[in-house]
Order: C-alpha cells, then sequence, then structure tokens
C-alpha cells in the first residue's frame, strides 16, 4: 500500500483488486480438495476446521486489501470540476 500511495501507483492498485478474485479461486478450491482429502481418510478431521478457518482468513485478508486499495486508489483521483 506504500507504493500506491507515495508513487500514485495506480497499476499496482488495479492488480491488486484483480487479484482478489483469484486469490478467493485458490482458496475455495483448497477447500474442496481438502474434503476430499477427508473423505479418502487422509487428513485428520481434528485439525479441518483449523485448516479451513484458515482459508476464510486469507479470504478476508484479500478482500480487505481490495477494498483497502480500491479506497486509496479513489481517493488519489482527481476530482472532476
Amino acid at each position: 500500500t506504500s507504493d500506491i500511495l507515495l508513487a500514485k501507483n495506480f497499476i499496482l492498485g488495479r492488480y491488486v483488486q484483480e487479484s482478489e478474485a483469484g486469490i478467493v479461486k485458490r482458496a475455495t478450491e483448497y477447500a474442496t480438495l481438502h474434503e476430499e482429502r477427508l473423505i479418502e481418510g487422509l487428513c485428520l478431521p481434528i485439525a479441518s476446521s483449523l485448516y479451513i478457518n484458515m482459508l476464510d482468513s486469507i479470504k478476508n485478508i484479500a478482500w480487505h486489501a481490495k477494498e483497502i486499495t480500491a479506497k486509496l486508489v479513489g481517493w488519489m483521483l482527481p476530482k472532476a470540476q
């Protein structure tokens, strides 16, 4: 975020916003693969909720990064007169 603010790097801001969808997609895929491993008996159910919570937290971090970037980039754009 400092590069977005100091250098007014709109390209980086756009990249952060576009990356959020990919991160959410991968985290969802990882959760699905984890469920398959649970069904096959390759994972311990005791650790399952921790792994799923970690994936949800990653999705939340990506969403917040996107929202922060949207506010920063919107704040830096010149105002229409």
